[in-house]
C-alpha cells in the first residue's frame, strides 16, 4: 500500500522526488499563496501519512486534525516549525535532516556577505533606475575577522569557505566538540569577546530559549562599527527593532537575512522596507534578505 507524502512546498528536488516514486509514494505539493492554510485543509480531508516540512509551520491542530499522519520529517535542522508536544501526544514521529543544505546555507552566508560588503544592492538599484554610482570604498572580506556563533554543520562549511578566501576566523560555541572544529579557526570561550573582534558576525545556532534575543541592542553596541550582520538561523534569535536601528544609524551597515520574526514578514515591517540612511563612506546601510538554501 502506497504512503500518502504531504510537500509543504511547490516542488522537491529532483533526486528527493526519485526516492519517493521509487517506494511507489503519493505526493501532494502545496502550491497556493496561503499554504498554511492549504496544509491545514489537506490535512483534514486527506489521509496523509508523513509530511516534508519546510517554511510552513505545522500547528497541533493541524497534526490532530489527521488520524492518518505518522511521521513530520523538516528539510532542514531544527523543530521550531512544528508543535513537538501535540505530535508526542498523537504518536506522531518528527524527524529533521541534519546537514541536508549545510552546504547551500554556507553559500548563501557567504554570498550574503560579498553582496553587502560589496554594495551590489544598491549599486544595481542605482544602474536600473538610470543614475550612476561615483566609486565608493568597499568592505573586502579577504583580511577581515569573521565571528560566527555555532559552529555546526553550516558553521563549519562557512568557516572553511571564509578561510579560503583569506578571512580570518573566529567562533564561540559552548556546547560543540572542539575536536570537530578545524584547527584554523579560533574558539572564543565568550560571546562578548568575538563581539568585540568581528567584522562580519554570521549566525549558525539554534533557536533555544538560551539563544533567544541574544543578539540584542547590548550586543550590538558591542560591535565594530561598520559591520556586517548575517542571520541563516532563526528570525528571533535578533532583536529586529535592535537591528533596524543600528542600520539606520550605520553602525551596522549592512544585514543578510535568511530569517525573519515573524515569518512570513508584515506587509509594513521595517526588514522588508530596510533602512534608508546612508554613512559617511557614501554606503546605504541596507537589508540583503536571502533565499532560502
Amino acid at each position: 500500500m502506497p504512503y500518502n507524502i504531504l510537500i509543504t512546498e511547490p516542488t522537491l528536488a529532483r533526486a528527493g522526488l526519485e526516492v519517493l516514486q521509487r517506494a511507489d509514494c503519493r505526493i501532494t505539493f502545496i502550491e497556493g499563496q496561503d499554504r498554511e492554510a492549504e496544509q491545514a485543509r489537506i490535512l483534514a480531508s486527506e489521509p496523509i501519512d508523513a509530511i516534508i516540512a519546510r517554511g510552513v509551520p505545522v500547528r497541533g491542530d493541524a497534526i490532530r486534525s489527521c488520524k492518518t499522519l505518522k511521521a513530520i520529517s523538516r528539510h532542514g535542522v531544527g523543530y521550531n516549525h512544528v508543535d513537538v508536544k501535540s505530535a508526542t501526544e498523537c504518536n506522531v514521529a518528527v524527524l529533521i535532516t541534519v546537514g541536508a543544505n549545510a552546504q547551500s546555507v554556507a553559500e548563501l552566508a557567504i554570498g550574503m556577505m560579498v553582496t553587502i560588503g560589496r554594495g551590489l544592492f544598491s549599486h544595481d538599484a542605482t544602474i536600473r533606475a538610470g543614475g550612476w554610482l561615483a566609486p565608493a570604498p568597499a568592505i573586502q572580506l579577504g583580511g577581515s575577522t569573521l565571528g560566527i556563533v555555532g559552529i555546526g554543520a553550516v558553521g563549519r562549511i562557512t568557516a572553511r569557505i571564509a578561510l579560503a578566501i583569506g578571512m580570518r576566523v573566529i567562533a564561540y560555541d559552548p556546547y560543540v566538540d572542539r575536536s570537530q572544529v578545524m584547527p584554523e579557526v579560533q574558539m572564543i570561550d565568550r560571546l562578548d569577546s568575538l563581539l568585540d573582534q568581528a567584522d562580519v558576525l554570521s549566525l549558525h545556532c539554534p533557536q533555544t530559549d538560551e539563544t533567544t534575543g541574544m543578539i540584542g541592542a547590548a550586543e550590538i553596541a558591542r560591535m565594530r562599527p561598520g559591520v556586517i550582520l548575517i542571520n541563516t538561523a532563526r528570525g528571533p534569535v535578533v532583536d529586529e527593532p535592535a537591528m533596524i536601528a543600528a542600520l539606520r544609524s550605520g553602525h551596522i551597515v549592512g544585514a543578510g537575512l535568511d530569517t525573519f520574526d515573524p515569518e512570513p514578514l508584515a506587509f509594513a515591517s521595517q526588514a522588508k522596507a530596510g533602512p534608508s540612511r546612508e554613512d559617511d563612506r557614501g554606503r546605504p546601510g541596507h537589508l540583503c534578505p536571502g533565499f532560502r538554501a
